[in-house]
Order: C-alpha cells, then sequence, then structure tokens
C-alpha cells in the first residue's frame, strides 16, 4: 500500500516515513503543496497524511483537493491544537481522521491501519 506524507518538517516527515516503511507500507515524502498535487498525478496513494499547519497550505483546502481527485483517505498529523480544530468539526469535515503530534509508533501505525481498512471495505462496498 502506498502512502504520502507531507511535511514541511523534516524530522517529522522522515519519522513517520521510517516507521511507515519498517512496517512495509511504500512511503512518498513531499514536502510542499506543489510535490504534492505533483505526487497525486503520478501515483494512486492509498493514504495521504498531511502536517497541519504546514506554511502556505490551508490544509482543510488541500484535503478537499484531494478528496475530488481521488477517493483517499487524508489524516492530518497536527501539531497541537490548530485553528482548524478550535471550532466543532471544522477541520474534520476534511480529514478522515487525525493524530496529534508527537505520537508514538504505535499509534500512527494503529491509526493508519484503521484508514486503510475503513476506506478498503468502503471500495469493495462500492465495487460490488
Amino acid at each position: 500500500m502506498e502512502i504520502i506524507i507531507a511535511s514541511n518538517n523534516l524530522f517529522r516527515r522522515e519519522l513517520s516515513s521510517f516507521i511507515l516503511s519498517e512496517a512495509g507500507y511504500v512511503v512518498h515524502e513531499v514536502n510542499d503543496e506543489i510535490t504534492l498535487r505533483y505526487c497525486l498525478e503520478q501515483s494512486k496513494p492509498d493514504l495521504v497524511l498531511l502536517d497541519d499547519p504546514m506554511p502556505g497550505i490551508d490544509s482543510t483546502d488541500i484535503a478537499s483537493y484531494i478528496h475530488q481527485k481521488q477517493a483517499v483517505p487524508v489524516m492530518f498529523i497536527t501539531s497541537g491544537f490548530t485553528n482548524h480544530f478550535a471550532q466543532p468539526n471544522l477541520g474534520m469535515q476534511q480529514a478522515d481522521d487525525y493524530l496529534s503530534w508527537p505520537y508514538q509508533p504505535e499509534d500512527l501505525l494503529k491509526h493508519v491501519s484503521a484508514l486503510l481498512s475503513r476506506s478498503t471495505k468502503n471500495k469493495t462496498l462500492q465495487a460490488a
């Protein structure tokens, strides 16, 4: 399964990539919106992890774009309490899940596994 990690924070991006790669996922790392859009054009990921906030990117807008472009789940990795989550469901309208930073590796793997499982079930139901 392929996962795109979009984060301008090198440490967070590489750590997340390492954890997921070790678990057997194919991971693509991007550090800005232009590269993310290009990567979405070139591949069909099963999941996008989107660092929130990322300078110059409105996370809810890019998550909406991802959902329109491909039927792929988006999980926000939040750096504490961001404005998107200040009002109930504002950020979660576009995110399929979120995980607060810092997180434990097993938490990342649990969230990713659950999200991919739900996504696979939805695709199977739609195909039937």
